[in-house]
């Protein structure tokens, strides 16, 4: 008798962590880091523990002030299949990107997690903001349509210092050194030759916290073209501090 009751105590405590430990459905924004141009920033949309969908339709809102929607695909790993006729998007209101898909095939629907979207977006200056889902709602195999409230919004604001290599290198005649600052402060970003020499001074002031591209024109302080060869870029910002190597080619 002692061990049938140890038995059910046992089964009822699995039975309990198990449903403490269900994931519930829902959806995330993730940076598609280096995968976008130098301009422009790629996110994706994923839905995790879908159970038997068949579609499903989402809005992406943003600070139109500090991006540009340029275009949305179902991305490789689309939960639904890629290649979908009814992969749909609109983009008519200002800050917002309507998306919507579905399986036009008979039969169960699909479970677990994957895409449902990856979205590029242009960035507009010193683009600080994030991006948030909304009105995420699933069609299941029945035709039953649902609301999905777990959302998980993606926060693009800088959360270290860096600096980053320049691109292109080599280059001629021009190069973009691209930065970032976590929090308002002094930043100093300055050129040198190898012999320690300064050739240029980038920045040198309060900068606002963000992430930012400069373009060096191969010129030295007063404007003078400066010769081909190996230099140094050093950005200082409070305790940060990073030194890259740069060639310029004539």
């Amino acid at each position: 008798m002692a061990r049938k009751v140890m038995f059910l105590v046992a089964a009822m405590l699995i039975a309990g962590a198990a449903s403490v430990l269900a994931a519930e459905p829902g959806a995330l924004l993730k940076s598609l880091e280096g995968l976008a141009g130098r301009d422009e920033v790629q996110i994706q949309v994923t839905l995790s523990e879908m159970n038997q969908i068949k579609g499903y339709g989402f809005v992406v809102n943003f600070d139109p002030a500090q991006y540009e929607f340029v275009k949305a695909e179902q991305g490789v790993d689309n939960l639904l299949g890629g290649g979908s006729p009814l992969f749909l998007t609109s983009a008519k209101e200002p800050g917002q990107v309507m998306i919507a898909n579905a399986r036009v095939t008979n039969g169960a629907g699909v479970s677990g997690s994957g895409g449902a979207a990856v979205l590029t977006f242009r960035r507009l200056g010193n683009a600080l903001g994030g991006f948030q889902l909304s009105n995420l709602q699933v069609l299941d195999a029945s035709g039953s349509v649902s609301k999905i409230e777990n959302l998980q919004a993606l926060d693009l604001r800088p959360r270290e210092f860096g600096l980053d290599q320049n691109y292109p290198n080599p280059f001629n005649p021009a190069t973009q050194i691209s930065y970032r600052a976590p929090a308002d402060g002094h930043v100093r970003l300055v050129i040198y030759n190898l012999l320690g020499q300064q050739v240029r001074t980038l920045v040198n002031g309060f900068t606002p916290a963000g992430a930012y591209t400069i373009t060096w024109d191969g010129k030295d302080e007063v404007g003078r073209q400066v010769a081909s060869g190996i230099y140094l870029y050093r950005m200082q910002a409070d305790k940060f501090s990073a030194v890259h190597r740069m060639t310029l080619l004539k």
